[in-house]
Order: C-alpha cells, then structure tokens, then sequence
C-alpha cells in the first residue's frame, strides 16, 4: 500500500532512495506498481535476464529473492568470481632455465549462483524431471498443476531418449550416458553483461521460463536446469 511507511512512495523512503549504500550496494526502491499483478515474462525480466534494465555501462549484476536468508556480501561474490576466471595463456618454451608453460584456454564466469545439493534432500543427479519439480512446489507451499506436470513430463521423455541412445550405441559411442541437468537454487544470482555468451544464456533461460506461460516464477531453477543441460549437449555433439 502507497500510504505504509516503508511503501516506495513514501516521503520517508522517498528522502533516502539512492541515496543508502550497503556492502557497497545503493539502495533504490521502485515507485508504484504491484509485484503480484505482473505477468510471468515482467516478473522475470529482472532475474532471468536484466541488461535491459541498466545502462549499458553496468557490466554485472547480481538478482536477491526476496525470501532469501543467505545472501553472500559482495566481497565474496567477487572473490568467489576471481577463483573461476582464468585468463587465457600462450604457450612458452623453456628459457634460461625456466620450465616450458603450456597454453591454457580462457575461462570467464557468466552465471553465479549457489548449487543445488540434491544429495541432501534424497535426489540424485539424473532423477526424473518430476521429482524435482514436486521437490520446488513443496518448499514454494505451492501445488503442482496441470501445466507443470507436463512441462516435467517433457523434460523425462528428453531424459528417456538420452538413456535410449546410450543403451544403443554404448557409452563410449555417446558424449553424455544421461540428460545432463545442472541444479542450482537461484535465491541469488550474478550476472556478467560483458560477454555475448552470457547474454545468449540468459536469453535461452528467459525464453525456457516464459515459453510454458505457467504464471509461476518458482520454477526458474527447472528452467535453468534445462537450459544448462541442452548447451551442455549441443557443446559435446558439436553444435
């Protein structure tokens, strides 16, 4: 309600907005409107893919939900993405006693987000695509709809035709022996604007998402799982 204290509108709020910095962050609420009456493409946009939503000279950004307890300070988040970046490197012979270097590939971070340990709440890896969607809709207190149980059923008959290739051709003859799905909990997510790989993940994951028109932006994570485990495919199968 715009006549709440703490409501975007209010003169107190209105006094500080942009102006409050916390763990390097700036403070900004965003006037009017109501988060429950948006449509899923809308709600998604500033999770799932929002370079749209800054100028182009913001080059990362980091989405929190609302209902996350655990949330890493921005120290951490940049550490953690200083272990994964790895520039790349030419090779060099030995020289003046100096051992030869090989070459190395660069490695850049594109999306950051805490893992899923499936392991911890009785699933496996290669579970079928249900249980994990019964596994969101428990710990969102929703229940599962028609849609939803449709969209899972897809993902295993995806996951069935992995398994079927790998009994026919043999592991050794198949880039992958199951669909693989890559879990996260995306409470919080960091994105990088930098990178065109980037953008086309974010782009894949925010078509996955509102592709279903489900309504239900709980189950980004299934969409994300998708869409990480496809890229993963097509990279092993040359595409």
């Amino acid at each position: 309600s715009t006549n709440n204290m703490y409501s975007p509108d209010s003169q107190r709020v209105a006094a500080f907005n942009g102006q409050l910095v916390v763990n390097n962050w700036t403070l900004v609420w965003v006037h009017g409107g109501d988060a429950s009456k948006l449509t899923e493409a809308e709600y998604s946009l500033a999770k799932l893919t929002p370079g749209s939503l800054f100028s182009t000279r913001i080059s990362q950004a980091m989405f929190v939900h609302p209902d996350s307890f655990v949330v890493p300070s921005t120290d951490r988040v940049l550490s953690m993405l200083s272990m994964v970046h790895q520039p790349a490197r030419k090779a060099r012979r030995a020289n003046f006693g100096k051992p030869p270097v090989p070459a190395r590939k660069g490695r850049h971070p594109i999306l950051l987000g805490p893992e899923f340990d499936v392991a911890s709440v009785g699933l496996k890896p290669n579970s079928r695509a249900t249980l994990y969607a019964k596994y969101l809709c428990d710990i969102s207190g929703i229940t599962m709809s028609k849609g939803l149980r449709a969209r899972s059923e897809v993902y295993e008959k995806i996951q069935d035709s992995v398994r079927k290739l790998r009994n026919q051709f043999g592991e050794a003859r198949t880039p992958y022996g199951e669909f693989p799905f890559h879990w996260m909990r995306t409470l919080w997510v960091f994105h990088d604007f930098r990178t065109p790989m980037a953008k086309e993940l974010r782009c894949d994951w925010y078509k996955e998402q509102t592709f279903w028109h489900m309504g239900n932006s709980e189950m980004d994570d299934l969409s994300l799982a998708y869409v990480l485990a496809t890229r993963s495919m097509e990279g092993a199968l040359g595409g």
